[in-house]
């Protein structure tokens, strides 16, 4: 493996730029977050809202990739909702002959992710749900401040769930939104309790961010700590269903300056985009070949070619070099216990890497 990569210059992983805070041109004055819109530490907290908010109960079924990560089983567990995983292909899209096989009068919901920031197949996905009379769940969570052409995305599911911490460094942050009103009742108490509940001392989140913005005064773990590259199983129940929510951190993204933000992105896109092309570390393939007007990726995926090139040793050596990149996702039991099943998902577990945009 050649080490000569010809790395690019980018902006620190853990940091965001003052010019990317403006009050007077931020997404919550251009209407980013208009409507009814529920705050939460983490995208998993608020898909459980609003799988309570669509009515859904013990024994129904909801339709969910087997590309995902398992932290997703978090949301159905204490509401005994059965998953029912389904089959994607080689372009993330979902595999509707197999879908069909699934879906029987329990099931109740069509859950579709918007991988990496890229939108899904929306008509086609709002047609099938239309078509079994299913519930679209937007899974959004790696594509905030993303477009499907002039429309945000978390905006065509019942529901929508989109992660704000993986795109900005903020130490929690994720939104549910409410596309209409598709339960036609009022939001049950969990969900209020769940949205609201703060923890006691916002200078908790204060020291959090602060260990973002100096990183050169906080001891980092060992390289052993911070690059592990194993499927990592979920743990039940999950702590971090339990974490509250701090309005601290609500503050601070409403004021996002959404030209900045995108802008920034954009430019760290093409950067390493032309690292990949150019370098001599690893041979591989990205797997969106142009990036359509108004996505904002999160990640830049790349599909690894060579078969007997050792993922983990690959990306301790991007890391090492200063290139951020990691494997995702930490695929369910049920995925990763049968392959020939699910045949999509576990190749791309293994050969797929990301590099991150920060």
């Amino acid at each position: 493996m050649k080490e000569n990569s010809g790395s690019p210059r980018l902006p620190g992983s853990d940091l965001f730029h003052l010019y990317e805070i403006n009050p007077f041109n931020s997404i919550k004055k251009n209407g980013y977050l208009d409507g009814p819109v529920f705050w939460f530490a983490y995208a998993r907290q608020a898909l459980a809202a609003g799988l309570q908010i669509l009515g859904l109960r013990a024994g129904d079924k909801v339709l969910v990739p087997d590309y995902i990560c398992n932290v997703i089983e978090s949301a159905f567990y204490d509401l005994n909702i059965k998953i029912i995983y389904y089959p994607i292909k080689t372009d993330l899209t979902p595999d509707f002959d197999e879908i069909e096989k699934k879906t029987d009068k329990e099931t109740k919901a069509f859950l579709s992710v918007n991988y990496f920031g890229y939108p899904g197949p929306m008509e086609r996905i709002m047609a099938y749900c239309s078509y079994h009379n299913l519930f679209f769940i937007e899974d959004n969570a790696h594509g905030f401040l993303s477009k499907n052409g002039d429309q945000w995305l978390g905006r065509y599911g019942a529901i929508s769930i989109t992660s704000i911490r993986k795109s900005f460094p903020v130490p929690h942050g994720a939104i549910l939104r409410i596309n209409g009103n598709p339960a036609g009742s009022i939001f049950p108490p969990p969900i209020k309790n769940l949205s609201n509940k703060k923890h006691r001392v916002s200078v908790y989140y204060l020291k959090k961010l602060l260990k973002r913005f100096l990183p050169q005064f906080f001891k980092k773990p060992s390289m052993e700590q911070r690059w592990s590259w194993v499927n990592v199983p979920l743990a039940i129940p999950d702590k971090y269903m339990e974490i509250g929510f701090n309005g601290f951190v609500k503050g601070i993204v409403q004021f996002i300056n959404y030209k900045s933000f995108c802008r920034n992105k954009i430019n760290q896109y093409e950067a390493l985009v032309q690292f990949i092309k150019n370098q001599k570390i690893f041979s591989g393939r990205l797997l969106y070949d142009t990036l359509p007007d108004g996505v904002v990726p999160l990640q830049i995926p790349v599909v690894l070619n060579d078969q007997d090139q050792n993922r983990s040793d690959l990306l301790t050596l991007l890391n090492r070099k200063g290139i951020a990149s990691s494997y995702w996702p930490d695929l369910p039991d049920e995925v990763i216990a049968n392959p020939d099943r699910f045949p999509v998902a576990n190749y791309l577990k293994d050969n797929l890497i990301h590099f991150a945009l920060r």
